[in-house]
């Protein structure tokens, strides 16, 4: 999973979503929400994945899940793609580089 350009919202709200590519070829649109709740402890990172085509148009949900910032576990993790195996394989996939960098990257 390589983290490669930024893509414009198709609402043309805000600044954009961050694109990534899969060893397998595919692409999806990385998007990140946090706790709301001003008693929140911000140390929860809800990451949903949505697939985009070669147009850069947003499709299906691939997949999304709550990341833990301190243990750096996934909970709840809901599978949204009619294709179960290629979505696991995307989570495998992004906790297999989740690096320092990408840690640091998700707190700041």
């Amino acid at each position: 999973m390589e983290p490669s350009y930024h893509i414009a919202r198709s609402t043309g709200k805000n600044d954009g979503l961050v694109a990534i590519q899969f060893e397998d070829g595919s692409r999806a649109a990385v998007m990140e929400s946090y706790c709301a709740n001003p008693a929140c402890s911000y140390t929860t990172l809800h990451l949903a994945f949505t697939e985009i085509d070669e147009n850069l148009h947003l499709q299906g949900k691939i997949c999304s899940f709550y990341l833990d910032t301190r243990t750096w576990q996934a909970r709840h993790v809901s599978v949204e793609s009619a294709d179960d195996v290629r979505a696991r394989a995307c989570v495998e996939e992004f906790f297999g580089v989740l690096d320092d960098h990408l840690k640091q990257r998700a707190t700041a």
